[in-house]
C-alpha cells in the first residue's frame, strides 16, 4: 500500500515539475515578446521624431532659402531705388544752379 502511495507521490511531483517547467517557458517567452514589442514602439517613435525633425530641418532650411532671396531682391531693389533718387537729387541740384545762375545773370544783366 505504501508503494501505491509512493508511486503517486511521485507522479504528482513529475506533473508539478513539468507545469512549473511549462509555467517558466511561458513566463519567459512572454518576457521577451514583451521586450521586443517594446524595442519596436521604440524603434517606431525613434523613426517618427527622426521623420519629424527632417521635415522641421527641410522647412527650416527653405525658410532661410527664401528669407536670404527676399534679402537679396530687396537689396538689389534698395540699390536701383538709391541710384535713382542719387540722379533725381542731381538733377534737381543742377535745375537749382541754373535757375540761381538765370536770376543771377538777370539780376545782374539788368544792372
Amino acid at each position: 500500500m505504501a508503494v501505491f502511495g509512493h508511486l503517486f507521490k511521485t507522479a504528482g511531483e513529475a506533473c508539478y515539475d513539468a507545469l512549473e517547467l511549462a509555467r517558466s517557458f511561458l513566463v519567459s517567452v512572454l518576457q521577451y515578446a514583451v521586450e521586443l514589442l517594446k524595442d519596436m514602439v521604440v524603434s517606431i517613435i525613434s523613426s517618427l521624431l527622426e521623420a519629424l525633425m527632417s521635415v522641421a530641418t527641410g522647412s527650416l532650411q527653405l525658410t532661410t532659402s527664401a528669407i536670404a532671396e527676399l534679402l537679396e531682391e530687396s537689396k538689389i531693389a534698395l540699390g536701383g531705388l538709391a541710384a535713382g533718387v542719387h540722379r533725381g537729387r542731381q538733377g534737381w541740384s543742377s535745375k537749382q544752379l541754373k535757375a540761381f545762375g538765370a536770376t543771377t545773370w538777370m539780376v545782374s544783366g539788368t544792372s
